[in-house]
């Protein structure tokens, strides 16, 4: 019987010693400072007071915009901000939440690259790919660099929904689905047309089909929703965040090893999927594609060229898999990501009550305040005063979008409740389905 557990879990057991230099910076004293890294330990601080306070699900948190409040988890990624809620209960301090996310984002991350690739090409394969999936440039880059949360969650549920897709799990897909767009909205934005191309690839039938996209926007409709239809009241349509010609590839992050498996793999027809979509993400990270994005929605929707990626990434770590069949080659590989791999981190050793002092609105260009907001606040807010914002009572504000009283409370608006009525029915029929 032990024989057969290790059978099992060794190759689990081996990438999360592999990924030890990888994750030596998250799991050693002190933070890093990156783009967002302190901006995420800032809002879990205040996602974790708003829930404590009663709201749910946690769209306005109070401590935000110098404690005017700002509804930024309405529109950006929410489900990291759970995880990290529930790990702060069990005991760990907001810096250390989000360090764990970070660690749990690293290792599930490949090992779901694994159990995609393990079930094609065998242990060595499926291992090589989940290596690759994390010591890719652009996710080190992604946590040390830019410290995207939400980014680095979003690329657990990737390889698993590739994984329930491929072996027709209609229930767990759909689901899979739904935790990926509310982890990141873009890295969502960016796979979804990708998934429906490859069930018709797979020759799903178009009942099975509808059914897991409409399960998946059900599921998770209490956050895509309310996250579209509420920008109207926010300045977010109006707002530049950044210029995307300053945001194409750097070859720095796409490294050696993806061009290298693309011309390696090329004699594998099975594979032409998987390439030209690679292909297709790189064009749209490059230059060259400076039209799109000129003509096109592109840079309000995705922002930076090189989010694409993304997933350039996940299916370069697919056609690694299909080249690393044996023993050999599987160390051979893993000397070339030694070699090749580059981390470097500015560690920073604040304590939590730094940043639980801190109340930034942390966004960029401050694009999520209410649109009645003319002036930004600068100072403390007074005591009894929030910005106004749909679900905000009473609703009465200043020339400012100011709202002033002894009591001010924040609830559902009529859409946000049909959207979180979905969301609990479609979950609900889909345990129910499972079980």
């Amino acid at each position: 019987m032990f024989k057969k557990y290790l059978e099992f879990f060794w190759p689990y057991l081996l990438i999360i010693v592999l990924l030890f230099p990888l994750l030596w910076p998250l799991v050693t004293p002190g933070f890093f400072r990156s783009d967002d890294g302190e901006w995420m330990v800032i809002r879990l601080v205040a996602f974790f007071d708003t829930l404590r306070s009663g709201q749910f699900p946690v769209r306005f948190l109070w401590n935000l915009n110098h404690g005017f409040g700002y509804p930024v988890t309405n529109f950006l990624y929410p489900l990291p901000f759970y995880i990290g809620s529930l790990i702060h209960v069990i005991g760990f301090g907001f810096i250390d939440s989000i360090k764990i996310i970070f660690v749990l984002s690293f290792v599930l991350s490949a090992w779901s690259m694994y159990i995609l690739v393990n079930k094609e090409w065998g242990k060595w394969a499926g291992m090589a790919a989940g290596l690759f999936y994390v010591y890719a440039p652009y996710r080190i880059f992604d946590v040390y660099s830019r410290g995207s949360l939400g980014e680095s969650v979003a690329f657990i549920f990737i390889p698993l929904i590739f994984w329930f897709l491929n072996n027709k799990k209609v229930i767990p897909a759909a689901l899979a689905i739904a935790a990926l767009i509310t982890s990141h909205n873009v890295i969502a934005f960016l796979f979804l047309p990708i998934i429906i191309l490859f069930m018709f690839i797979k020759k799903f039938d178009i009942r099975n089909l509808i059914l897991v996209i409409l399960l998946a926007l059900g599921a998770s409709s209490w956050f895509w929703f309310p996250a579209l239809y509420d920008l109207q009241y926010t300045r977010a349509t109006m707002t530049q965040v950044a210029n995307f010609k300053d945001y194409f590839l750097n070859f720095n992050l796409l490294g050696i090893i993806i061009p290298a498996v693309v011309i390696l793999s090329i004699k594998n027809k099975n594979l032409s999927f998987a390439r030209w979509i690679l292909l297709l993400s790189l064009f749209f990270a490059l230059p060259i594609s400076g039209f799109l994005w000129e003509n096109s929605p592109l840079p309000k929707l995705v922002q930076f060229p090189w989010r694409f990626l993304s997933v350039t990434v996940f299916f370069a770590s697919v056609l690694v898999g299909s080249l690393i069949k044996t023993k050999k080659l599987f160390f051979l590989f893993i000397v070339v990501i030694i070699l090749t791999t580059r981390i470097t981190v500015d560690k920073i050793y604040f304590g939590d009550e730094y940043y639980v002092t801190n109340d930034d609105t942390t966004t960029v260009k401050n694009e999520y305040m209410p649109k009645w907001v003319k002036s930004d606040p600068t100072q403390r807010a007074p005591a009894n005063a929030a910005v106004y914002f749909p679900g905000i009572n009473p609703s009465n504000f200043d020339a400012n979008g100011i709202v002033t009283a002894d009591i001010i409370t924040f609830s559902e608006t009529t859409p946000r409740l049909i959207a979180d009525i979905i969301s609990v029915t479609v979950i609900i029929i889909c345990v129910v389905l499972l079980f």
